[in-house]
This record gives C-alpha cells, structure tokens and sequence, in this order.
C-alpha cells in the first residue's frame, strides 16, 4: 500500500522532531544522565523487549483484520483493485530499516546497526547492547523482521494525534515533499535507551 507522500512526510517530520527532542534533552541533562541512567526503572530499559511485544501483539490485529476483510479483499480483486491492509508503524519501521538493509539483503549487519549508531552519536557498545537486544532468537543475527519487531512506534505517544493534526492543519504535509526519516538519530536514541542512557 503506498501511503500519500504528504501524510507519510508529517509522520516522519513528527518522528524526527520527537527524536531531536530526546537528544536535546538527554544532552542537557549532561551529569543528570548518568544519574538517572543509574535510577531508571524497568520502564525505561528493555525498550526493544517492550517493542517487541507491542508489534507482536499489532501483528496479531492486523492478521484478524486481514482475514476479516479478505472477502471484501476477493471482490475488489475481482474489479481488478488490488487491496490490503498496513500500518503507518510498518511505514515508519520499513524506512528504518532501509538505511541498515539497504540492498534488501534480509539480515542487519552488526556493522550496518553501528554506522547508523554512531552517525547519530551514539557509541559502538550501545550499537551492540541494541542489536544483541534485537536478535530475538539469538542466532547472533538480526533478520530484517527482527529488525522492524524491535522498533518501538513513534505513533503511540500521548501527543502524536495532536502533532500530526496540528501538521496538517499547517500545511506541514507537503504533497511534493519526499518523506525521509533521520534513520541514525532515531537508531541512535534506542541505542541509548536500551543501554539505560537515555
């Protein structure tokens, strides 16, 4: 399913201002960090465990769905529209995952998860706390399904709606607009949430 360019550069655009911000906050913090890092609770480590399990269980949604639309699904085949069903979470999760599998090889490379890491100044170890994290598993590789069932969805903060409607009420959707994410930001701040660094 392509997803509109305008919607999908105000989804990213949101994704990538909430991916500054953290950073923003987690380097102001300086020292604090380090402190509350030592302080944090089980709510702020096993960020790709967490993930993991919420994208399992929209998986299993989006199955049930799937199977009750499927015969909406034949009848629209039959007029020779080709129908389905995805989540603005899987657009989100495939552009990630694009900048650390770009030849559609099917595995995330140790190397590829740390480039991205550390372009968005992140450090090795984090890049390797994140992908041993993700290898679900562990056959010491990360599959490109692995991969996207670790990414947390940016959509299910408390104030995206009020973001993402705000955007659009702006004209912040650009229908010429090329939507990208800051895939090494965005990589680098669960590195560092799930080293506890964040």
């Amino acid at each position: 399913m392509q997803v509109p360019s305008s919607i999908a550069a105000a989804l990213f655009n949101i994704a990538n201002a909430d991916a500054a911000s953290q950073r923003q906050a987690m380097s102001s913090n300086g020292a604090e960090a380090s402190n509350t890092a030592l302080q944090a609770d089980e709510s702020s480590t096993n960020v790709v465990l967490s993930a993991q399990g919420q994208n399992a269980l929209a998986a299993e949604q989006a199955a049930k769905a799937s199977a009750a639309n499927a015969a909406s699904f034949a009848k629209l085949g039959g007029f020779g529209i080709k129908a389905s069903t995805t989540s603005f979470a899987d657009v989100y999760q495939s552009q990630l995952l694009q900048a650390v599998d770009p030849n559609g090889s099917g595995t995330v490379t140790e190397d590829s998860l740390e480039q991205q890491v550390t372009a968005g100044g992140g450090t090795k170890a984090e890049a390797d706390t994140l992908y041993k994290a993700m290898d679900e598993d562990g056959d010491g590789k990360v599959s490109d399904q692995e991969f996207k069932d670790s990414i947390p969805s940016p959509f299910n903060t408390p104030d995206f709606g009020k973001e993402f409607i705000a955007q659009q009420m702006s004209g912040g959707g650009d229908a010429a607009a090329t939507p990208s994410l800051d895939s090494s930001l965005i990589l680098a701040n669960l590195a560092m949430q799930e080293s506890g660094k964040a």
